[in-house]
């Protein structure tokens, strides 16, 4: 596993530095910007979209049917994209925790609840995306499978769209403040829709024809 993830770095640090600016451009804009969530979602989505995009460059090398003759198991080949891409959220929603909730704080609007709020409703988003675009990636290929990300990623900007708008309405804190007591069920719900779509890709891979 190590060195898989290993690979993928070195490989996102050759072909990724797009991914790289374009979420520090987003994570900027959320910081100052008066609707936070489109912009704090757009960030995790590219940095969720990593992993289809490593595939992508797999697919083109022939990665994917020279590493069959490796000692790796199509579960590992597939964890290894799932912990990679987990890891990347996770430090984007880190980065977008800090400096909302230094906004806030400057804005008067901090509460704990609002943070944490903002925190679990953006990783149950992005990791709803994640969950369900990654299975057909790894049962059809990237090629094939883009279609579904296309579809998935209008709906996404829906989804943050109409809430973005709500709380441009209600307020940031406010807003966030009412999915209060709802923090736990995203909070345990995001990671959770992740792991079954980790178990469902292990398998659709296993199945899958090169």
């Amino acid at each position: 596993m190590k060195a898989l993830l290993l690979k993928d770095w070195y490989m996102a640090l050759r072909y990724c530095k797009a991914y790289l600016l374009i979420i520090a451009v987003f994570v900027g804009i959320s910081a100052s910007a008066g609707i936070t969530f489109f912009y704090g979602f757009y960030a995790c989505l590219m940095a969720g979209m990593v992993p289809v995009t490593l595939m992508s460059l797999d697919e083109r090398g022939k990665w994917t049917v020279y590493s069959l003759t490796l000692p790796y198991t199509r579960a590992r080949l597939v964890s290894a994209k799932y912990v990679f891409g987990g890891l990347g959220q996770l430090a984007v929603l880190l980065l977008l925790g800090i400096t909302q909730g230094v906004k806030m704080y400057l804005d008067g609007s901090f509460t704990p609840v609002g943070l944490l709020s903002f925190m679990s409703v953006l990783l149950f988003v992005s990791c709803l995306v994640s969950s369900v675009n990654l299975p057909f990636v790894f049962r059809y290929g990237v090629e094939k499978g883009r279609i579904w990300y296309y579809v998935i990623l209008v709906l996404s900007f829906g989804v943050s769209g109409a809430l973005g708008g709500i709380f441009t309405v209600v307020g940031v804190g406010a807003g966030f403040g009412a999915f209060g007591v709802l923090t736990p069920v995203f909070a345990v719900a995001g990671p959770g829709v992740y792991a079954l779509s980790w178990l469902l890709s292990v398998k659709l891979y296993e199945k899958r024809e090169m």
